[in-house]
């Protein structure tokens, strides 16, 4: 009795089991519970190599078909191409030896050197920056009895000046629009505005610095010379910082007229970069910088300037209601005067905290 009941089942066994030769229900290896887990597709997540369908997160080592991208044992270890010195797991462009961690940035390459996005030169006239600088301590540059930065304290009738003397500066002629600049907002001019001061400003005759950053076209500026700033104007007084027309490809000066007054060229901004630019003025002597480095010089038979109890304007000249003459067209930013001559190595130091720090 108990062997024919044996047989039985196993005839059962056999006689069902031949129906579903491809379903293989190795407890093992078998996801598959409505059909078959064959080896030749297995999505067994455990341990799954099959480039035709592979779902193993854990380890994947198919080199054509790797979705592993926390471990992935086919890209070998990182080697250095361009043979700068940097390892591809570091070198942002490792078929470029001249792009790499702390390279000094190009101005206007349109390749990040530095491998780093958040430093930039490219809006600028500099042909190079070292960024490495900005990981030193700076020393601080010196306070301005004015400054506008064009974005604190602004309206549309006048503006605020936010370190040293907080300055007014009325809005006078026009309407100004501020925008991204080149630190924070900057203002632009269109020829027909003009800021003027609401007192004259507590420096010496004999002792001063004017320094600003512009974006210019020299083509926007016909004729000439078109002031930026000043502090005075008129026959036999005054200083100023000026810039010539198309004719010239926009070559700026520093403007000093007492009577025996003198132009003298500094440089040109035709790059349509921003660029800054500083007048300092010491006992007679008056010194014109661009990006920092010292570009012109010229010596005077007086140690002071005539500024007639005239106060600062920045776009054109002219007081109060009165017209708007030498109209500036163009951006500025960063607007600061001082009641020092500054040193070359200070307005470096400007310049370096500027690109530093935005």
């Amino acid at each position: 009795m108990r062997s024919h009941l044996f047989l039985c089942l196993l005839s059962l066994f056999l006689f069902t089991g031949c129906g579903t030769a491809g379903d293989d229900d190795d407890a093992a290896n078998d996801d598959d519970a409505a059909d078959d887990d064959d080896a030749a597709d297995d999505d067994d997540a455990a341990d799954d190599d099959d480039a035709a369908d592979d779902d193993d997160a854990a380890d994947d080592d198919d080199a054509a078909n790797d979705d592993d991208a926390a471990d992935d044992d086919d890209s070998g270890p990182p080697v250095d191409s361009d043979g700068d010195g940097y390892l591809s797991d570091v070198d942002c462009d490792d078929d470029n030896d001249a792009v790499y961690p702390g390279a000094v940035e190009q101005c206007g390459s349109a390749f990040d050197e530095d491998c780093d996005p958040g430093t930039n030169c490219d809006d600028t006239c500099l042909t190079e920056f070292d960024y490495s600088f900005c990981s030193a301590p700076l020393p601080p540059p010196p306070t301005p009895i004015l400054h506008w930065d064009y974005e604190t304290n602004v309206d549309a009738t006048s503006i605020t000046g936010v370190t040293g003397n907080a300055v007014v500066g009325n809005v006078t002629q026009g309407a100004p629009t501020y925008g991204p600049g080149f630190f924070g907002d900057s203002v632009t001019l269109d020829g027909a505005t003009r800021y003027n001061t609401t007192i004259l400003l507590p420096f010496e005759d004999n002792l001063f610095s004017f320094l600003t950053w512009v974006r210019v076209d020299p083509t926007a500026n016909v004729g000439g010379p078109a002031y930026m700033m000043a502090n005075g104007w008129g026959a036999g007084q005054g200083a100023a910082i000026t810039i010539e027309g198309a004719m010239t490809g926009g070559l700026i000066e520093a403007s000093i007229p007492p009577p025996a007054g003198h132009n003298l060229p500094a440089g040109h901004t035709a790059c349509n970069g921003w660029v800054q630019v500083a007048m300092t003025f010491d006992n007679g002597t008056t010194t014109m910088y661009l990006d920092g480095a010292f570009n012109q010089y010229f010596y005077t038979a007086f140690t002071e300037v005539n500024f007639e109890n005239t106060g600062f304007a920045v776009g054109g000249v002219g007081v109060g209601s009165s017209a708007l003459s030498f109209p500036f067209v163009g951006e500025m930013d960063e607007t600061m005067v001082f009641d020092t001559a500054l040193t070359g190595q200070e307005l470096s130091l400007n310049q370096m905290e500027m690109l530093c720090d935005r």
